[in-house]
């Protein structure tokens, strides 16, 4: 279990969405948050994949390939 903790605040250049996947009510994509404090949250994939996405379009780097394949 996790012993530390740490807010970080992440500004963009660019408008985010880091949506639940789920369509309640009128909002058909609401924004994700954590269950116990319901403060908006990016889960580490989606993370992982923007910055993947934009290493992707840079020219100069080549597709990341996960090791042993």
């Amino acid at each position: 279990m996790f012993t530390k903790e740490r807010v970080v605040f992440i500004y963009t250049v660019s408008p985010l969405h880091m949506g639940a996947g789920t369509a309640l009510g009128l909002i058909d994509n609401p924004i994700q948050r954590e269950v116990h404090t319901d403060w908006p949250s990016m889960a580490g994939s989606g993370i992982k994949g923007a910055i993947r996405h934009a290493l992707a379009a840079d020219r100069r780097v080549e597709e990341w390939q996960p090791c042993g394949d």
